[in-house]
């Protein structure tokens, strides 16, 4: 099968402009990070003016992609001579709660691997057959004739482990592996880009993610694997919000379980990720029952109401799914 190509509309339009701001999902995943940094490089090495902005404080996690340092943890308005470009948002909410209504008015540019995404740009390039939005972000890079170098292919590189799983998962397409090949053959370190994403672990973390498993729910014969960080565990081992990344996988990965689902506290409201080990359990359908989305194998959603009246309405959900399985 061919691979897509970008729209020929959006590569026009960024030939045709010279100011950008690229944005990408508030809490943002390696993906994310991948995404809009590369894009940003690939932008300014091509002769454009970009500025990239991710709302909330930057994961010293992912601190090692060039142009890290240079993310605002603010979206500042878009001049009318400037594009907005999001990358990797299935949804336009997932901006940032905060900045939605100021910025709808904007020229947007949506370039998004998620099936959910409706497609809320002026300009759309959505494709849920690419293994992350970074894949996509280089074949825009390769449309424009842009060279890769080692800043740009370990930015990608980094979305595309990140999103793959280190290219475990069933999105991992022979194009995935391909465009793999090229960027380490640009200079981006495989093993590297994986510690950053997989390892390395503080020992505060480790702690706080051994005593969620610990304390997880473990329901329907053992399918569902379901872990809770509150704001009390956080304090207690003196940890942030985006230093779990990988928690809701490590639930997912334990040997019979079927779905992994973690609720973290984020002040007064409750952020959960869904994981699935099966491509017919299909989470992204639990996480739009939710009013979230995603992929039907990694999907997620927010809730604002009591804590026990989700871990019910989640626990019902999960057991339809897993209904459906037989």
């Amino acid at each position: 099968m061919p691979h897509s190509k970008p729209p020929q509309e959006i590569i026009d339009t960024i030939q045709a402009n010279h100011k950008f701001l690229v944005i990408a999902h508030a809490h943002p995943d390696a993906d994310a990070y991948g995404a809009a940094l590369g894009l940003t490089a690939i932008l300014k090495k091509i002769g454009k003016h970009a500025i990239v902005a991710i709302e909330g404080a930057p994961s010293e996690r992912y601190s090692n992609i060039s142009g890290f340092a240079e993310i605002l943890d603010r979206i500042p308005t878009p001049t009318p001579d400037q594009w907005l470009i999001v990358v990797d948002c299935g949804s336009f909410e997932r901006i940032g709660e905060e900045e939605i209504e100021r910025l709808k008015a904007a020229n947007i540019i949506n370039i998004d691997h998620h099936f959910s995404n409706n497609g809320f740009g002026k300009l759309n390039w959505i494709n849920p057959a690419s293994s992350s939005a970074s894949e996509m972000i280089y074949e825009i890079a390769s449309v424009l004739k842009c060279e890769i170098n080692t800043e740009i292919a370990t930015a990608i590189m980094y979305g595309i482990v990140g999103d793959t799983g280190s290219f475990r998962y069933s999105s991992t397409s022979a194009r995935t592996l391909e465009i793999a090949s090229k960027l380490v053959a640009a200079g981006a370190k495989i093993t590297k880009v994986h510690q950053a994403i997989f390892s390395d672990f503080p020992l505060n973390v480790a702690k706080l993610k051994a005593e969620v498993i610990l304390n997880a729910e473990f329901l329907f014969d053992n399918q569902l694997a379901l872990g809770i960080v509150s704001n009390a565990l956080y304090k207690k081992f003196n940890c942030a919000e985006k230093e779990v990344d990988g928690l809701v996988e490590n639930l997912r990965d334990i040997k019979g379980v079927l779905a992994g689902a973690l609720v973290k506290q984020d002040g007064e409201l409750w952020r959960v990720s869904l994981r699935s080990s099966k491509e017919n359990l299909d989470v992204a359908a639990i996480a739009a029952s939710f009013g979230g989305g995603g992929h039907k194998m990694a999907a997620a959603f927010r809730w604002r109401q009591d804590l026990e009246k989700l871990v019910e309405k989640l626990k019902e959900e999960f057991n339809k799914a897993f209904a459906r399985l037989d």
